[in-house]
């Protein structure tokens, strides 16, 4: 069953007294080209290392990071699914999942909320390199996480751009649909964004033919 409520406050940005009231004080990311600046270059040296100092296999490397892209999918779905909509009791913790994802569909178009913090991020790469460094070794790890870091920079500025960008491109359009229609028609479904896979699988995708007798977008 389709949610009928309306699923967002405004298109516009968050008023600051809300944002004062329920998002706990980190500046937010606004612009998708920092996140990129930090990580692209991650992502060469990653490489970089993992072909020219280590001299892995051109073979190895490919699987590895065609491998990770592969996790991040599932990752995402998820981590989306099940953390970033978790409802929370406390205040705190309230005002922690405001801050990370529940205030960017209430104000789905605010630059703000759109990417997840650096403060997030950041922590979460040293996290993933050290149980993926565990679990694949220091030799190919670097590989692996190349991949991952890829995938993540990918997923940021597509995630960016549905909200900010109107390509004519058709698979962008199939992109911005599918997330819009998370945002406006059913935020308990289309939960993947990289790969729609997922949402095939967990039967949470909505349909072609549902999402087509709706007009979903900026109002």
């Amino acid at each position: 069953m389709y949610h009928k409520e309306k699923l967002f406050v405004s298109n516009k940005d968050m008023p600051e007294s809300v944002k004062k009231e329920r998002v706990i004080g980190v500046e937010r990311i606004a612009n998708v080209h920092i996140p990129m600046y930090i990580y692209s270059p991650i992502s060469i040296a990653l490489t970089y290392y993992s072909l020219a100092v280590l001299h892995i296999n051109l073979l190895y490397f490919s699987l590895f990071f065609i491998s990770a892209f592969v996790f991040w999918s599932c990752f995402e779905y998820f981590a989306h699914r099940y953390v970033l909509h978790y409802e929370a009791s406390s205040d705190f913790g309230k005002k922690l999942m405001y801050g990370i994802h529940h205030g960017h569909h209430d104000y789905p178009n605010d630059k703000r909320f759109i990417l997840v913090g650096l403060e997030i991020t950041i922590p979460a790469l040293f996290i993933f390199y050290g149980v993926f460094y565990l679990l694949l070794g220091a030799t190919y790890v670097n590989a692996y996480m190349a991949g991952m870091v890829t995938c993540y920079v990918m997923y940021d500025w597509l995630h960016y751009a549905t909200h900010e960008y109107n390509f004519k491109n058709e698979l962008f359009q199939r992109y911005k649909r599918h997330h819009m229609n998370h945002h406006y028609l059913d935020d308990g479904k289309n939960f993947g964004f990289i790969s729609f896979i997922w949402d095939e699988l967990m039967n949470t995708r909505i349909g072609e033919q549902y999402s087509k007798r709706k007009r979903v977008g900026k109002t």
